[in-house]
């Protein structure tokens, strides 16, 4: 559970706005107080889905659901409502720091442009940033590894900029990560690494592959040798993903123990996918993730700015 909990009415207050910006959804036009998008949910070309920013609230013209954030985070990530609220919680819901400005807004008396309230990548470049290692180091990830499979990625949302850890998509957006935020840009993908026609393992996200990766477990090390990496980056992708999985000759599935992780493995299985589940290696954890940072207790030194440290988790 999240040290700092946030309650329902407190996470009310969290703009959609900025939440599905930081999911990578981005609005297709707006009116005053109304903002459309296209579904999330599923393929459409004209936009059904309309947020009223006064109210803070949503509506999905495509299937009648509607309601506050919460409902939102628990539908966009396949949810009960209080596991939305820890992801909200988490940071995955909010702005909550300023890492530096890109502009300053015009002074009074100046032309005044509000700037779109929707997430920019505004660069992307080599993985040396002393806080953002330490930060993967302390998920158990050496500087080796995540800086093999992970670029540092500043990006803008208003006239504010942030730098965060970004893991590639196959469409070429990224997904965002530092040790308060979590969000992607826009387009949102599945990753693909490796070969998807022999042993091909689903994950969650990004750091569980690196958790995958890094792992010293026997078991862990022998199902990951040879095999094709399938990153969904969103549970929203399982259905997009199922023709993958119905092609490759094994899979080995990594979802989360939760309600969520659960449901999906259950679509899979609906679809006449043939799997291993690897949750019940992680059992006593939330993810894999929780798993590799219990069990492996990594003494990773990182260098923080004007000095160094030793980690052991």
């Amino acid at each position: 559970m999240s040290a700092n909990k946030l309650s329902f009415n407190e996470a009310k207050q969290i703009p959609i706005t900025e939440f599905l910006a930081q999911q990578g959804v981005h609005p297709t036009n707006s009116s005053r107080n109304e903002y459309w998008y296209l579904s999330p949910f599923r393929h459409e070309r004209t936009p059904s889905l309309k947020v009223d920013s006064n109210k803070n609230v949503w509506f999905d013209h495509g299937t009648g659901e509607g309601g506050t954030i919460v409902d939102l985070c628990a539908k966009l990530h396949q949810c009960n409502l209080h596991e939305a609220l820890e992801r909200l919680s988490e940071g995955g819901g909010m702005v909550i720091a300023d890492l530096g400005k890109v502009k300053e807004p015009p002074r009074e008396g100046q032309h005044f442009q509000q700037a779109p309230n929707r997430l920019n990548v505004a660069a992307v470049r080599d993985l040396t940033n002393p806080n953002l290692l330490y930060y993967m180091t302390s998920r158990g990830i050496s500087t080796d590894l995540v800086q093999a499979h992970c670029k540092e990625v500043l990006f803008q949302i208003g006239f504010k900029r942030y730098q965060t850890v970004g893991f590639k998509n196959r469409s070429g957006g990224w997904e965002l990560r530092n040790s308060w935020f979590k969000g992607s840009s826009s387009p949102k993908d599945i990753t693909l690494l490796g070969s998807e026609s022999s042993r091909l393992c689903v994950l969650e996200g990004f750091i569980d592959l690196l958790s995958l990766k890094q792992s010293s477990n026997p078991e862990l090390q022998s199902i990951r040798k040879d095999a094709g990496f399938l990153i969904l980056n969103s549970l929203a992708f399982v259905n997009k993903s199922l023709p993958l999985m119905q092609h490759a000759k094994e899979v080995v599935l990594f979802m989360d123990n939760d309600t969520a992780g659960n449901q999906a493995k259950e679509t899979i299985t609906r679809n006449g996918v043939h799997y291993y589940d690897a949750s019940a290696i992680y059992a006593q954890h939330k993810d894999l993730n929780d798993f590799h940072v219990a069990n492996e207790k990594p003494n990773l030194t990182l260098a923080e700015p004007g000095r160094k440290k030793s980690l052991g988790l």
